[in-house]
């Protein structure tokens, strides 16, 4: 008579959670919470995310016909070490202009480590590398981890790192003449047209009426420049 083969009677399953000080993928943004339950939402991926790590361990029971139950076994497992990684602000940092940030994996990450950046929780698409070219803002938060070539993803760190805000070009205007140079200068140049000043020929009345038309012509000519002047500086 053939042996009947045991049989399994009984899979159970146990959660292990591993609290951490910063969430996966940096610290929590403007309207992410984490909820009774332990989980939050990336507004920026719209993903859930547990708040600590994770794992599950898996326990299975086995027993023969005669119902006796098999006995606890040890093995030996691959010895695997969740990897580290590091980060500083890079300097100097310019407000809205890109700069490169260096993450510093430990030894066990591996050659294959793939990195995971964000920015204030959003993740940044197509960085995966260990330099990031980066945009920040004042008050930015920029966060990494990563993965080594054992499976394992490191913690996340997270830093916020301060800057310069990039100065703007002045401006340049042009200074204006005011009104007495003008009209001084208008009122020389019609004297000359008319005659008056090195010339022979006598003065007369005409003229004097001539200057008069002259003086209140330069007069309005010199205001308005002014005023057109001052609405070129306000604009």
């Amino acid at each position: 008579r053939m042996p009947q083969p045991a049989r399994i009677t009984a899979v159970e399953t146990f959660v292990v959670s591993l609290p951490r000080d910063v969430p996966y993928l940096g610290p929590l943004g403007p309207g992410e919470s984490i909820n009774a339950r332990g989980y939050f939402v990336r507004r920026g991926n719209r993903t859930i995310y547990p708040s600590t790590d994770m794992s599950v361990i898996v326990k299975v029971t086995a027993a023969d016909p005669t119902g006796a139950e098999s006995s606890e076994i040890t093995f030996d497992c691959e010895d695997l070490t969740r990897p580290t990684v590091t980060l500083t602000c890079p300097a100097p940092i310019t407000y809205g202009e890109p700069v490169e940030f260096t993450a510093v994996p430990s030894e066990d990450t591996g050659k294959k480590a793939v990195f995971t950046w964000a920015i204030n929780g959003k993740l940044v698409k197509g960085a995966t590398g260990a330099l990031a070219e980066l945009t920040v803002a004042a008050g930015d938060v920029v966060s990494v981890n990563s993965t080594g070539s054992n499976g394992l993803t490191s913690a996340t760190v997270a830093i916020s790192c301060s800057g310069e805000t990039p100065t703007k070009p002045t401006k340049v205007v042009q200074p204006i003449p005011s009104t007495p140079q003008v009209l001084g200068s208008v009122i020389a140049n019609a004297t000359r047209q008319a005659g008056y000043g090195g010339s022979s020929l006598p003065f007369t009345g005409g003229d004097a009426v001539t200057m008069v038309l002259i003086a209140f012509a330069a007069l309005a000519a010199g205001l308005g420049l002014v005023r057109f002047g001052r609405r070129r500086n306000e604009e």
